[in-house]
């Protein structure tokens, strides 16, 4: 599958919003005396205030830009550096919106809208002119779409040069606006996202009916897709793009099998990202890819047990970056440590000799193993606890084991228990209330993760679980033994609280 990227992120703001504002600016100064023209206003905090404030500078005319109040100040220095005047105002985009709308009245400026205007759409539609005249035979393009001025603009190009290409739109699932108004849907909108250049309220009257009549389809990604492509465009393109920027490859990512066989056109829609932002993406990447992991061991509090452990770390090819121990907030007995390495690894695998190596277990099995094979590779601790509840071992990869319940179709997967804690994900309440009895009493680095719909009617036995289970095995000698200490919640059938000696912590 040929893919070919338009590289916007290297235009000189960073971003492709500056072809809208060159093409309006310089039809303003066609189409009018210039000494009539008093200077334009434009509501932004990002890339378009940046293109508004070059071309106004380049073309001499007066630039006033009014973002909200809370817009981060790098933004609006870089801003304020092209020459325009800053106008901080309102909290949200749409009130520093109405404010541009009045000072565009009261000081006879022209106000430069950010996608909904028809010289913007057309200035951004270069951009597919320029596509199809360096590489005529592309299938497909895939455009990033916000307000939808980029891929109005686009569409309409591609189409009247070549109406038998494609052209597939990409929004951020967190803001389907457009997604929502064309495909008659009601997908929720809100919250943070790291596509903040497409996260836009609602579509615009003129582009909304260009991207009816000329986008064929339109696809949603979340954040993961979009730091996923983030990643690869930094490894292997050596570019930086923002997450709007990203978008359309994060689609090509997600659905590959869609664009298979066919040229791809790809618009990297710009590159202006916070630093902090993009240290985050990337160790989230290493993260995903298992070139950073996490490790937790549990052993004696003694001289010499963290250096035998960073030792075998250094044996398996792996570095340590972080090394936490855990003493006071824990189950373990007090001759005992919890020790959490953050390790970086040349590849993903590195990871698996470190955990072989530190429990003395060989954690690579297939899930085409037999359950008396794959049983037998569980942890120490783990193994008489599944055994004991009569649960059949379906698979096991070393780092998590999925169970089948007696006499049940019902699974359940838990993983994480390698490095000493429990992470179960189940559609059985009553399984996992089964663990956590065998498990003993919780440990603070336990997680327990269930679907909520699973919980409501069971919800009296999740706070009995969370209430008294949660306290240390020792005290449950006192709980006992006080008669008039009151019972909010009963035990679950065939269940009972782990005594302090024979189901205590099996680290203690």
């Amino acid at each position: 599958m040929p893919v070919y990227l338009k590289f916007e992120n290297l235009q000189f703001t960073a971003s492709f919003k500056e072809r809208g504002a060159c093409n309006m600016l310089t039809l303003l100064i066609d189409g009018a005396d210039r000494a009539a023209i008093r200077g334009v206003v434009a509501m932004s905090a990002g890339n378009h205030a940046r293109g508004v404030a070059y071309h106004a500078q380049r073309l001499g005319l007066r630039a006033v830009i009014v973002m909200p109040r809370f817009t981060p100040g790098v933004k609006v220095e870089r801003t304020r550096s092209f020459g325009a005047e800053i106008v901080l105002h309102g909290d949200t985009l749409e009130e520093a919106r109405a404010h541009a709308l009045a000072l565009a009245e009261q000081e006879q400026l022209t106000f430069v809208h950010p996608y909904d205007d028809e010289a913007i759409i057309a200035g951004r539609g270069t951009v597919g002119l320029e596509m199809l005249q360096q590489v005529p035979d592309l299938d497909v393009l895939v455009v990033a779409v916000g307000g939808g001025g980029l891929i109005a603009g686009v569409a309409a190009a591609a189409k009247a040069l070549k109406p038998s290409i494609e052209v597939i739109g990409v929004q951020a699932l967190r803001f389907p606006n457009m997604f929502n108004a064309v495909k008659h849907a009601e997908l929720p909108q809100g919250g943070s996202t790291i596509a903040e250049g497409i996260a836009v309220g609602r579509p615009g009257k003129l582009t909304q009916p260009l991207i009816e009549r000329h986008v064929d389809d339109l696809l949603l990604v979340d954040e993961g897709d979009i730091e996923q492509a983030i990643v690869m465009l930094l490894e292997i393109e050596k570019t930086l793009v923002e997450g709007a920027g990203a978008a359309a490859l994060a689609a090509l990512l997600k659905e590959p099998a869609r664009f298979a066989g066919r040229k791809v056109g790809l618009v990297l829609g710009g590159g202006n990202i916070d630093p902090m932002l993009l240290a985050a993406i990337i160790h989230r990447g290493m993260v995903r890819a298992g070139r950073l992991a996490r490790l937790r061991v549990c052993a004696r509090d003694v001289p010499g047990s963290l250096a035998r452990i960073t030792a075998i770390v250094g044996e398996a090819g792996a570095n340590i970056d972080e090394v936490h121990h855990q003493r006071a907030f824990t189950l373990l007995a007090a001759q005992n440590v919890e020790i959490e390495l953050v390790i970086q690894t040349a590849a993903g695998p590195t990871c698996r000799p470190c955990w072989r190596r530190c429990t003395g277990r060989d954690s690579r099995r297939r899930n085409s193993d037999g359950p008396d094979q794959l049983q037998a590779a569980l942890p120490e601790y783990f193994a008489p606890r599944v055994q004991a509840l009569g649960l059949r071992v379906e698979a096991f990869d070393g780092e998590s084991v999925t169970l089948r319940l007696p006499q049940s179709d019902q699974l359940s997967r838990v993983g994480g228990m390698l490095c000493g804690q429990a992470m179960m994900a189940a559609a059985d309440t009553a399984m996992v209330l089964a663990l956590i009895h065998h498990f003993g009493a919780f440990r603070p680095c336990t997680t327990v993760q269930m679907n909520t719909s699973f919980l409501k009617p069971l919800s009296g036995q999740t706070r009995w679980c969370r209430r008294r289970w949660s306290a240390p095995a020792s005290r449950w000698r006192s709980a006992r033994s006080t008669s008039a200490a009151p019972r909010t919640a009963r035990a679950p059938a065939g269940l009972r609280p782990p005594t302090p000696f024979s189901r205590g912590n099996p680290n203690g």
